[in-house]
C-alpha cells in the first residue's frame, strides 16, 4: 500500500490521483474550503475558518479507481464548504494505492482488495486502511 500525505490543491489547480497499475485509490480524507491560512488562502482574500468535508463527493468520484482527476474551484464541493461564494475555496485530500482492481457488478460499484494470500470483495465504503 502506498500513502499520500494530505496536500492543499489550490483554487484553478487540479486534483490528480494516480496509483500504478493493480493498484486502486482509496481516499483517506477530504476537506474543501478555507480551513486555515497557507498557500492557498491567505487572509487578505476572504474569511479563514469555513469549510466541509467532501469525502463523500471525492470518495465517489475517486476511491476504486486508478487515476482521478477534479479541477478546482469544484461547485459541489463548494455548495457544501459553507464558505461564503466569493471566497476562493482549496482542498485537502489524502489517499492511498492499494493492490487490487475495480469491478462494475450491475449499478453497484464494488472494488476486490486482493492480499497475496487470495482476493477479497470489499464495498468501496467499508475499505480501512
Amino acid at each position: 500500500m502506498t500513502r499520500c500525505a494530505a496536500r492543499e490543491y489550490c483554487s484553478l489547480e487540479v486534483f490528480d490521483a494516480e496509483c500504478l497499475p493493480n493498484e486502486v485509490i482509496l481516499m483517506e480524507s477530504a476537506m474543501y474550503g478555507r480551513m486555515s491560512a497557507g498557500r492557498c488562502a491567505v487572509r487578505e482574500y476572504g474569511p479563514i475558518g469555513c469549510g466541509s468535508s467532501v469525502m463523500a463527493i471525492v470518495d465517489g468520484r475517486c476511491s476504486g479507481r486508478r487515476t482521478c482527476r477534479i479541477a478546482l474551484p469544484d461547485r459541489d464541493m463548494h455548495a457544501v464548504s459553507g464558505c461564503p461564494v466569493q471566497a476562493t475555496s482549496h482542498l485537502e485530500a489524502a489517499y492511498s494505492c492499494l493492490p487490487g482492481e475495480r469491478q462494475v457488478l450491475a449499478t453497484h460499484q464494488m472494488y476486490r482488495v486482493g492480499k497475496k494470500s487470495g482476493p477479497q470483495t470489499h464495498d468501496h465504503n467499508s475499505v480501512k486502511s
